[in-house]
């Protein structure tokens, strides 16, 4: 960077800075475009401590931080459809690495601050700042080529991919979580620093545009597959406070010759001061066990419901980045009939295969509709017949067909009973809609019907995932329903007397936004 451009960055980073100043040296090699910067880089030079003044307190952002790359993500969104020749791509100054880090334990944040930025916890916003003086060079005459060799050599820019590469996915582990934040917000700066390039030096477009394909496709998956994790974590560590059924008592009965022994069972949910319902069987320790799981599977499932908007309440600023970051990558690959959009799995319908077939109604077959992929919910050998849902993840395209629930029934109980379609409340599909049966042990169906071109979806699908089994959600890859979405038990049974468990299936769903 050159000196002019170094003396004007730090007056515009003194007043925000906390604490010290940035003062990276000048006898620093500049880091490689797209490499991890040298740790020097990104040092704060110590001052006399006898000479410091009291450092100004750093503004506090009028909007979180996330806000800032959601604006940039929109940047980079118009820019890459081109809508207009000169998009803003750096409308943000400031990047405050700390609010990045908000939810995670002031000690914690500190040292992964100190760690991953080397100490420099404006490094973000350095870098922001400086792409934000050049897009400003460039959009009132500057010569574009002299600026994207400044851009491409620049250290302080060239400091986010020290970011990058710590909280990434070959990261220290104990990084990769809690900096999350920090990641989308260094992705998101080297994505726009790509596209302000691509539009610099339009003979080299084909090059820089396959970096930045590449860099979106990794950072999307990463970040998509953290956020997961931790709304996993989320979710499982209340989920782990409701205990599995288990035998509390034995007791052995039937006078003068004690034949009959009665199993006493039970759970517990650490969570709530409060005795579940207790259940008991003579003679049968599975049949007492899987009489209890009729109590805990409906209480478990309503726990289930309850928290997951716990679990996905901090992450829909993150989804809409990640949204964005898809349609960029679809209006640059310029793929038709393709998406990396996945704000929902298209339904096309479910079919088996096996003693117990039954065909798919939207192909009349065993099969799914073109542009479908099977993915397989039930079949457990010699438990429960193979079936299958066909889903195509997607954004807001057309589908072939809309879901309205599944329902069915279950035997915990010495008897079955129902488990309803979520969506309706009872046995049944919501107005419109017709039951197809799942062949299977026990009683399943689910709700379509054919899509009309242009009208509005009244339900969206999330997908089907498997809690005791290893079907994941495809939207999630993970035992999880997509962000929004309500996870409802449709169907599974606890086996009685040595009788293996059927598989549980959970099905996801929303109602749009707009409904």
């Amino acid at each position: 960077m050159q000196k002019n451009n170094r003396t004007r960055l730090h007056a515009v980073l003194l007043p925000l800075l906390a604490a010290g100043s940035l003062a990276a040296s000048a006898a620093t090699p500049p880091a490689q475009p797209d490499q991890p910067a040298p740790v020097a880089a990104a040092k704060v030079a110590k001052k006399d401590k006898k000479a410091k003044k009291p450092a100004p307190a750093r503004p506090t952002l009028k909007n979180p931080a996330i806000d800032a790359v959601k604006d940039m993500a929109g940047g980079l969104l118009k820019s890459v459809l081109g809508s207009a020749a000169k998009e803003l791509l750096f409308p943000s100054k400031t990047i405050d690495t700390e609010k990045l880090l908000a939810d995670i334990s002031a000690n914690v944040r500190k040292e992964l601050i100190a760690s991953v930025l080397d100490g420099d916890s404006a490094a973000l916003t350095a870098a922001t700042t400086s792409l934000n003086d050049y897009e400003t060079e460039w959009r009132n005459g500057a010569d574009p080529t002299t600026l994207e060799a400044r851009v491409s050599a620049d250290s302080t820019i060239n400091g986010v991919n020290t970011t990058l590469a710590r909280t990434g996915p070959q990261g220290m582990a104990e990084y990769i979580a809690p900096g999350l934040q920090l990641y989308i917000a260094a992705a998101q700066i080297k994505a726009n620093r790509l596209e302000l390039r691509r539009k610099l030096k339009p003979s080299d477009d084909a090059a820089i545009r396959a970096v930045l394909i590449a860099h979106l496709q990794t950072a999307g998956a990463h970040v998509r597959k953290t956020m997961n994790e931790r709304r996993l974590g989320t979710m499982n560590q209340r989920l782990g406070m409701i205990s599995d059924c288990a035998v509390k008592q034995k007791r052995v009965h039937g006078l003068p010759w004690n034949l009959i022994t009665t199993y006493e069972t039970g759970y517990t949910d650490s969570a709530v001061q409060k005795r579940q319902p207790g259940s008991q069987a003579d003679g049968d320790e599975g049949i007492a066990l899987a009489r209890c799981e009729g109590y805990r599977e409906p209480y478990f499932d309503n726990v289930r419901k309850a928290q997951a908007p716990v679990a996905d309440k901090d992450w829909p600023a993150t989804e809409e980045v990640l949204d964005k970051w898809a349609q960029s990558l679809d209006a640059l690959k310029n793929e038709p009939g393709k998406t990396a959009r996945m704000l929902r799995l298209d339904f096309g319908g479910m079919f088996g295969i096996g003693e117990r077939s039954f065909d798919n109604p939207l192909t009349n077959a065993t099969s799914c509709p073109a542009g479908y992929t099977a993915y397989e919910f039930k079949g457990t050998y010699n438990v429960d017949w193979q079936a299958f849902y066909c889903g195509r993840p997607t954004g807001d395209g057309e589908p072939v067909a809309e879901f309205g629930g599944m329902y069915g029934r279950t035997d915990h109980n010495d008897g079955a009973y129902a488990i309803v379609n979520s969506i309706t409340g009872g046995s049944s599909c919501p107005a419109g809609f017709t039951a197809e049966t799942v062949n299977n042990q026990h009683a399943l169906s689910y709700c379509y019907r054919r899509h009309t071109a242009g009208a509005a979806v009244p339900y969206l699908f999330g997908g089907l995932y498997s809690d005791n089994g290893d079907k994941k959600n495809p939207l999630t890859d993970a035992m999880l329903c997509p962000t929004g979405y309500t996870p409802a038990l449709v169907h599974g049974t606890r086996g009685a007397g040595g009788i293996s468990s059927t598989r549980r299936v959970i099905m996801c769903y929303a109602k749009p936004k707009s409904a």
